[in-house]
């Protein structure tokens, strides 16, 4: 005749067939979905927008298939991912993208293109003369030559060989001004030229 099991022993597979389900459920089976993780997302390239070059927009979408707006008119349509480059004239823009119970939207401003690439235009700092360089559509600030003495800085120098002056450094820095004689230069210079202080 056949023993039946033991309370403990059925206690104990009950025990080991709920770990078994548990275990199932935790590993296996997916999580239902967040509450609020169905969205749409906009992601615009980095920098300045300026007048004639693409805006370019990556969309990305929880929500299933959904339709891009620029200003109130359709442009584009995706499903999960969609890149969309966008010609847009200088000024304010609203970048939509919605579907079903999901939507999305993203302001940017396009400038307007003050310049052709590498163009060089001539500017001032105060009263020093400078250049801008065209980069991306936009003047660059002023840019002044390089400094090689300091404003007002005087020097000495010869005018002739038997004439001593001096010359001052201008008020941009940028170079000093034509040699002037000061005036007991011919006496100052009287030994080695003896016909100067006559």
């Amino acid at each position: 005749m056949k023993e039946k099991p033991s309370y403990a022993a059925q206690l104990s597979a009950i025990v080991i067939i709920l770990s078994a389900l548990f275990a199932y459920f935790l590993f296996y089976q997916k999580s239902p979905e967040a509450p609020g993780s169905r969205e749409i997302q906009i992601f615009l390239s980095p920098g300045e927008f300026i007048e004639g070059s693409p805006v370019r927009a990556e969309i990305f979408s929880s929500c299933g298939d959904f339709e891009v707006f620029l200003d109130g008119h359709k442009i584009a349509s995706g499903k999960s991912q969609k890149e969309v480059q966008i010609e847009a004239q200088a000024g304010e823009h609203l970048l939509v993208a919605k579907s079903e119970g999901c939507k999305a939207e993203r302001g940017f401003v396009v400038l307007q293109r003050q310049c052709r690439e590498n163009e060089n235009r001539s500017c001032m700092v105060g009263r020093c003369p400078g250049f801008q360089t065209c980069q991306q559509g936009r003047l660059s600030p002023c840019i002044l030559p390089q400094k090689v003495c300091v404003p007002g800085e005087k020097r000495g120098c010869t005018i002739n060989a038997c004439q001593f002056g001096k010359m001052e450094c201008n008020e941009c820095g940028t170079g000093f001004g034509p040699c002037l004689p000061h005036q007991d230069s011919y006496e100052a210079n009287a030994i080695v030229c003896p016909q100067a202080g006559q």
